[in-house]
């Protein structure tokens, strides 16, 4: 009999507050708005905390990787005019320098800080500027793939020997662009595109679910 009891009383307590609900519509919208935004704040914040802290990058190993600077700023500058202060940026020349030393890593990689909007020209379009398509391209050296133990899910990766100076410019394109603006066209593999007129010979295609050493936009380049 109690357990009935319990319940005619929660019942009971559920129908007066439905209406009071109803007799108080400017409070009643006021609360399911405020708990409407509170759920959706730490939904967005849980997402974020997730995304960036708890997901693993989609690398092979990625608890044996060490990133040597993580600013949140990006770019490259050769002036302090307007950034001053300290720059955890490396030239290249000092990294080369760094993979030359008996460091305590089994590889070192390189790559730009951010990334670069470009303009694309397919192979065989001709004319003017409005052949080109707007894209992102990424910087990475030539091992870059590699250390990161990710492999092209069509052609190859790009490999140590693109970064000799007399190597042809190479690019391995990302999945979601390969199939959106490609039309996953597996005869692109071989292609040489311009970007920002200079060729570039698309070698691969990244896996689907790689976007890079940062929590972002996948790099269409």
């Amino acid at each position: 009999m109690a357990v009935f009891s319990n319940l005619e009383t929660i019942w009971q307590d559920a129908r007066y507050g439905v209406r009071m609900l109803r007799k108080k519509p400017g409070f009643t919208a006021v609360a399911v708005l405020t708990l409407a935004l509170g759920i959706g704040a730490n939904t967005a914040i849980f997402t974020l905390f997730d995304a960036v802290l708890l997901e693993s990058l989609p690398v092979h190993d990625p608890g044996r990787l060490v990133l040597f600077s993580d600013e949140p700023d990006e770019g490259s500058s050769t002036s302090d005019h307007f950034f001053p202060g300290k720059w955890n940026y490396f030239s290249m020349e000092v990294y080369d320098y760094l993979r030359q030393q008996p460091l305590p890593f089994e590889s070192l990689a390189g790559f730009r800080s951010g990334t670069d909007p470009v303009a694309v020209r397919m192979p065989g379009s001709t004319g003017g500027d409005a052949q080109k398509q707007p894209a992102i391209a990424h910087l990475v050296s030539g091992n870059y793939f590699q250390v990161l133990g990710v492999n092209a899910v069509m052609g190859r990766s790009l490999v140590a020997s693109d970064d000799a100076r007399n190597a042809a410019p190479a690019a391995v394109i990302s999945y979601p662009y390969w199939k959106q603006y490609l039309h996953s066209d597996p005869s692109i593999v071989g292609k040489t595109v311009s970007l920002n007129g200079t060729g570039f010979t698309i070698v691969g295609v990244a896996p689907p679910e790689f976007f890079g050493e940062r929590v972002r936009r996948s790099p269409d380049y």
